[in-house]
């Protein structure tokens, strides 16, 4: 095959140790974000196939439904996102240093992911309290940081659009605050969430049955099995985002790794 080098442009292009800085954290999280959507579908299709879908109630399944759809979406962006960075030749500093459209809108729908199962988890542990006022001062000590987290995921949309008009400031101010509110909001609810469902949980088992007693240990290891991966996952995205610099060209990407 014969090439045609007079197809070839020159043009400045960005020095591969900063592409690969920027660009590297970015591709792995959403190739990460595409792997575990297609996991998250198959689950689905069990779940539904075996029936347990028809058993819940009507909010729950319009939740199940809402928040499948909303990954979906996050999962088609992260594919877009993959191919217009794996095929454009816009590779200046200054372009790869800034966000596309489609990438800006990801924070808002993985903020929204995150408010609504949270806020799913938040209502079933208060209602294991038997005291009405400790129920509703949890929910409402919960919910505040739940709606400082996905405020913040909705400002780093925010601050993302902005900057892609910004050329001064490609990064914006306002991103570095609005992730890092997002972050550590979200990090706390999770926390709290496990470890207050699993305190209480753990306070039932009282020896009086032990098909109970048994019941309630498999519940107990089933949130630590399956809250445990988005604490862990939060909380070093809280912690790195704390202990890098946001303006560098070579740091600034790693933290959206734990945007999930």
């Amino acid at each position: 095959m014969s090439v045609d080098r007079d197809a070839d442009v020159s043009g400045m292009l960005a020095p591969e140790r900063i592409a690969v800085g920027i660009l590297g954290p970015i591709i792995v999280a959403w190739d990460v974000q595409i792997f575990l959507t297609g996991i998250a579908v198959c689950i689905a299709y069990h779940y539904v196939a075996r029936g347990a879908f028809k058993k819940d109630p009507k909010a729950t399944k319009v939740l199940s439904v809402t928040v499948f759809v909303v990954n979906l979406v996050v999962a088609a962006c992260a594919f877009e996102s993959t191919l217009a960075w794996g095929t454009t030749q816009k590779r200046t500093t200054l372009e790869l240093w800034r966000f596309s459209s489609i990438e800006c809108l990801q924070p808002a729908l993985i903020g929204l992911t995150g408010f609504l199962v949270q806020g799913w988890f938040c209502r079933r542990t208060a209602m294991l309290f038997k005291k009405t006022k400790i129920r509703y001062g949890y929910m409402v000590v919960v919910g505040l940081l739940m709606v400082a987290g996905f405020a913040g995921a909705i400002c780093n949309t925010v601050a993302q659009y902005v900057a892609l008009h910004d050329i001064n400031d490609p990064a914006g101010s306002l991103y570095a605050a609005s992730q890092t509110v997002w972050l550590i909001a979200s990090a706390c609810v999770d926390v709290i969430n496990s470890a207050t469902l699993c305190y209480l949980l753990k306070k039932r088992v009282v020896g009086f049955s032990e098909k109970t007693d048994t019941m309630l240990r498999s519940l107990i290891k089933l949130t630590i099995e399956t809250g445990s991966y988005t604490t862990i996952v939060a909380l070093i995205g809280a912690a790195l985002d704390f202990t890098i610099d946001l303006n560098s060209y070579y740091l600034a990407g790693i933290p959206i790794v734990f945007w999930l």
